[in-house]
């Protein structure tokens, strides 16, 4: 009997943009096809530069032709290897990436490489410290709008401190940026009192071991913690923030002196506007 004919086997292929985790890569969006499973946040292995490396997910589009089709694309796609991470990053925080996108001018893998800490992104630790972290629920809180406290420096202080008495009997945790390392120690050091096991201080000009330390002390602690640093601290993703306070947000060291000249207050009000957490 002649031999069926065979035809063209179809795959439920994606297309993903993705942005490579990897030192001396320029921070642009690498598109990759796959039939795996994998979506927004997602972290995933691709080849780069002959060898393979981690790279974020920024957006999933499903593809209509078949696997033949692809690999005969214009422009080379390659394949990922595999799905590291299913999420990585909370949601909240790639639809932030895209607001700032919007309103700098800027490609999203040049905002996500300004906000995101390199340092532990690529640490040895960092998948293995996100898999035992709760997945965080983005709400989408479009109300979300900031409050303003306008009193001296220790009466802030004492306000922060009821602030996170509050939030602690909720079971909620609290983040505080400052413009600087000093103001951050300062900060730490007048409202960890009392709630020191539960306090930590996470500051860019630390070493980068005493960084990654901090981080994942803060992101897998069991109880409500406090966190006090600089903008790096906003790398710590838990499921149970329920404020971000901003000390001394008239500073200009807020503002980044690189391209595209990012606010870290803007980064926070979209990243909690997303998160539903309060400001």
């Amino acid at each position: 009997m002649p031999r069926a004919k065979m035809t063209p086997r179809h795959f439920t292929m994606k297309i993903l943009s993705v942005v490579p985790i990897l030192r001396g890569v320029a921070p642009e969006l690498l598109s990759y096809y796959t039939s795996l499973l994998v979506e927004e946040g997602a972290l995933v292995e691709v080849p780069i530069r002959k060898k393979y490396a981690p790279a974020l997910v920024v957006s999933v589009t499903e593809a209509t032709e078949n696997a033949s089709d692809i690999r005969r694309a214009a422009y080379a796609l390659k394949k990922v290897k595999r799905v590291l991470l299913s999420r990585a990053l909370p949601n909240a925080l790639i639809h932030a990436a895209n607001d700032l996108s919007h309103y700098y001018a800027a490609p999203l893998g040049t905002v996500l490489y300004s906000i995101l800490p390199q340092g532990l992104m690529q640490a040895t630790n960092f998948i293995r410290v996100l898999e035992s972290v709760p997945p965080t629920h983005q709400r989408d809180d479009l109300h979300t709008i900031p409050r303003v406290i306008q009193l001296p420096y220790e009466e802030r202080l004492a306000r922060y401190r009821s602030i996170i008495r509050e939030s602690f009997a909720r079971k909620k945790s609290v983040i505080v940026i400052a413009p600087t390392r000093a103001e951050a120690d300062d900060v730490f050091t007048k409202l960890s009192r009392g709630v020191e096991d539960h306090s930590f201080l996470l500051a860019s000009a630390m070493t980068p071991k005493q960084q990654r330390e901090q981080w994942e002390h803060a992101m897998t602690h069991d109880d409500p913690t406090l966190v006090v640093g600089t903008t790096v601290a906003l790398s710590v993703w838990r499921h149970d923030i329920a404020h971000y306070i901003v000390e001394h947000e008239s500073s200009t060291y807020y503002k980044s002196s690189e391209r595209p000249f990012i606010d870290a207050r803007r980064v926070i009000t979209s990243l909690a506007r997303h998160a539903g957490v309060d400001v």
